[in-house]
């Protein structure tokens, strides 16, 4: 999934931020979006199984859920005049059908932090789908 969001935020830029394919952290794992503002970091896929049920016959269940979270930092003091606009492009990586293919669920969390004089602002993409064995 990270390689869908990456490839739908380069076919999306909006004008005064950059995506990378560079992992969000350096090897000592000090965050680089934290270093280099208005660049779009995109993480790891993170890969939860969650049981939904189990049969007789040994067949099962689950909920596969793929988390994916993009980081942009900005300078909080002045907050660039398309930062809404960056909002709604990058939130609509969720819709994307090259992204969200096979998914039945999917959604975003935006949360946003001060690191100093800097606001960060992160998206964790939920992409759910059910898995069924029999």
């Amino acid at each position: 999934m990270r390689s869908e969001v990456i490839t739908y935020l380069q076919a999306n830029t909006v004008t005064g931020f950059t995506v990378t394919e560079n992992l969000p952290w350096t090897k000592d794992g000090a965050p680089l979006y934290q270093q280099n503002l208005k660049v779009l970091y995109t993480d790891l896929d993170n890969v939860l199984q969650e049981p939904l049920f189990d049969t007789l016959d040994g067949g099962s269940g689950s909920i596969e859920t793929v988390v994916v979270t993009v980081y942009v930092t900005t300078d909080a003091k002045t907050l660039p005049s398309n930062y809404d606009t960056m909002i709604s492009t990058v939130r609509g990586a969720k819709l994307d059908s090259a992204v969200s293919l096979g998914y039945t669920q999917r959604t975003t969390d935006i949360t946003t932090e001060y690191v100093g004089d800097n606001l960060v602002t992160r998206f964790d993409f939920n992409f759910d789908k059910i898995t069924c064995i029999n």
